[in-house]
């Protein structure tokens, strides 16, 4: 009984909580960088990414400003560290890397801000290929949470659904959506 009475007497000593004036800003998607400053500014995510690019010596691909691509970055999780450093000493393994990679990279400008709908639409990947198809459009399921309106998710497919985990990071050079497991080509 004393221990609830310490209890109720303890709430006096503390100080009510005062409201505070809410102010909300909008969510800025754009980075002011390169893809590949992007990429090299989260090594939490994209240490794969990163060695894989400069193994199969991609660069020009993720600092290009000639024109504007999508890029689907691939984390930790979709590159494995085994798979980079194959590449660095089978050349089978760094040609099927720069082929992913550039699979990976979309020839014009898609996000969720007015250039891609519910639908899908076919695009052309940097790895041109007949066989190398595939789709993109905005994720279906959005719940109706305040971030509906700032960022989407979007579906790729290649023969499997992806579903990014992180999209429209725009880039001085592009636009970047995050994956988690890499789309699949059959040649």
């Amino acid at each position: 009984m004393m221990l609830f009475a310490a209890v109720l007497n303890s709430c006096e000593m503390l100080p009510l909580q005062t409201d505070e004036k809410y102010h909300g800003t909008a969510l800025d998607p754009n980075t002011g960088m390169s893809c590949l400053q992007f990429i090299e500014s989260r090594p939490d995510l994209f240490t794969n990414l990163r060695e894989a690019i400069k193994v199969c010596e991609l660069e020009a691909y993720y600092t290009q400003t000639s024109r504007k691509l999508t890029y689907l970055l691939l984390t930790d999780k979709a590159i494995t560290t085994s798979e980079v450093e194959l590449a660095k000493t089978d050349s089978a393994a760094k040609t099927k890397l720069i082929n992913d990679l550039r699979f990976h990279i979309i020839q014009g400008y898609y996000h969720a801000y007015g250039t891609l709908t519910y639908d899908p639409i076919f695009v052309i990947t940097c790895f041109e290929s007949p066989k190398a198809i595939m789709t993109i459009k905005l994720e279906t399921n959005i719940s109706n949470s305040a971030e509906e309106g700032a960022i989407k998710t979007m579906e790729l497919t290649g023969q499997v659904v992806r579903k990014c985990v992180s999209s429209n990071h725009f880039f001085t050079n592009g636009v970047g959506h995050i994956f988690d497991l890499k789309s699949t080509y059959v040649l």
